[in-house]
């Protein structure tokens, strides 16, 4: 008699690391490499992930393919609405580390209009210029580790690529951001750290990812650089 095979269960090819779960949303550390939308060529995505669990889930911003870190996602088209107007208001903080070049200046606000490139195949292109839409952008070196400064971002705008665009500008393009004329890397050295927003009971919510090892390694001791949550919490009140 044949003997009946045992079929594997599929192999789950990537595992949400959920920092903040609530009842009416989510926040997860999204890795490098796994989009939070789907597309042409993509065979999944965060989207594609929560929605699995529950189609009521609904991405209410982006983060690129390449970077990692927090992003939030509401249940339900009422939280979606209520989480949206706080990023389209602006009223969201938001903290990322970047690796960039050694030699940045220790602190500023780079307040410089971007625009896609049209002049370029790739439709996901941005530069300076002053026909652009408004876009600014805090940062602080944390730390020189050996030829790389890390770096905390402060967005106060969200343009598509504004922190690598906004980098490349001050002539220190991201750690691996080839895109914009940074150093090849083994990943893109962006990570979101943090945000800080309300939710619908008008109660303050502060999320926190810790970077991943992928990240660490890019620079030697950075992980005794990174700050905590209430640094970061005391900047957003600032």
């Amino acid at each position: 008699a044949e003997v009946a095979k045992k079929t594997a269960a599929p192999r789950q090819e990537h595992r949400l690391d959920v920092v903040v779960k609530a009842r009416d949303h989510m926040v997860v550390n999204k890795p490098a490499g796994l989009a939070a939308q789907g597309g042409s060529g993509l065979s999944t995505s965060v989207d594609d992930l929560v929605r699995a669990d529950d189609p009521r889930w609904k991405l209410v911003h982006r983060l690129d393919r390449p970077t990692s870190g927090c992003l939030l996602v509401a249940k339900g088209a009422k939280a979606a609405e209520h989480y949206a107007d706080q990023f389209r208001g602006r009223d969201v903080h938001k903290f990322y580390l970047a690796l960039v070049p050694l030699g940045l200046d220790d602190e500023g606000l780079v307040d410089a209009p971007l625009r896609r490139r049209q002049d370029v195949p790739r439709k996901s292109f941005m530069d300076v210029h002053p026909d652009g839409e408004e876009a600014r952008t805090g940062f602080k070196v944390l730390a020189q580790l050996q030829d790389k400064d890390l770096v905390l971002l402060k967005p106060e705008t969200g343009r598509m690529h504004q922190l690598r665009a906004h980098m490349a500008y001050l002539g220190h393009p991201l750690i691996g951001d080839e895109l914009y004329g940074g150093q090849p890397a083994t990943r893109l050295a962006l990570h979101a750290l943090a945000l800080f927003y309300r939710d619908q009971d008008e109660v303050d919510v502060f999320a926190y990812a810790k970077p991943g090892q992928d990240f660490l390694s890019l620079a030697e001791d950075m992980v005794r650089h990174v700050p905590d949550l209430d640094i970061l919490q005391a900047l957003a009140r600032v």
